[in-house]
């Protein structure tokens, strides 16, 4: 799954200590048993999702999509609590850090645009912080012709919630993120170029991962993807 299209993150509450009751299965990631209020999932867990399009108003089936953990505790990329994980569906690969305060972290290998060289990057969730994280850097650029450029794509918590999937029930923390890349042209309320993306994922702490995610692309101001992911299956 790619990063807008699974790339899945997670998030945190003041009733943590709820969660963290059932937070007993897999191996942990320090002596405490956990990182922050994060359960780590063994080797070999796996997580089944179902992988719904949505576009047309209704709910179609895709395919299923499954995902293995095949490291944790890994040192990478200045993190030290990385969770490696296989996606069996796409033949990718995906990272996540549990971070002592809560958030989670995904990295990703992008194209750093200034040099064209590849770069490993974290784009952290405020499951923990609860604290809107921008996730690039938001550009406000005025041209030469007054047309404006407007880019930002940011990371928000929500609140704790009670999400049931066919897997089972589970207390959640809900995350979104929004991102937009606008053109806006002179006397033009905004042009026909303009691009958003929102993404919504609820993480449950209890399996370290996340268990539900809704994705909405708009591509020049019409809908470009919608798409469901829901847990249906995990083994610990």
């Amino acid at each position: 799954m790619s990063r807008a299209r699974i790339i899945f993150l997670c998030i945190l509450l003041a009733v943590v200590p709820i969660v963290l009751v059932a937070c007993n299965q897999g191996t942990t990631a320090t002596s405490s048993g956990s990182v922050a209020f994060w359960t780590v999932p063994r080797v070999g867990a796996t997580y089944v999702f179902s992988d719904h399009d949505t576009s047309q108003g209704i709910s179609e089936f895709r395919q299923v999509d499954t995902l293995v953990v095949i490291r944790t505790e890994q040192h990478l990329a200045g993190k030290e609590h990385v969770l490696v994980l296989y996606d069996r569906t796409y033949f990718d690969t995906a990272f996540y850090n549990y971070e002592p305060n809560g958030d989670i972290s995904e990295g990703q290998r992008v194209i750093n645009d200034t040099t064209d060289i590849q770069e490993f990057r974290w784009y952290t969730n405020p499951t923990g912080s609860q604290e809107p994280t921008a996730l690039e850097v938001p550009e406000n650029i005025i041209q030469p012709d007054e047309s404006r450029y407007i880019f930002s794509d940011s990371s928000f918590f929500i609140a704790t919630e009670s999400v049931a999937t066919p897997a089972a029930e589970f207390e959640t923390l809900h995350i979104i993120e929004r991102s937009i890349d606008d053109n806006i042209e002179p006397n033009k309320l905004s042009s026909s170029s303009l691009d958003t993306s929102i993404e919504n994922r609820w993480f449950a702490p209890s399996i370290g991962f996340f268990t539900k995610m809704t994705v909405s692309d708009r591509n020049a101001g019409r809908q470009f993807l919608s798409e469901a992911l829901e847990l249906v299956h995990y083994n610990p």
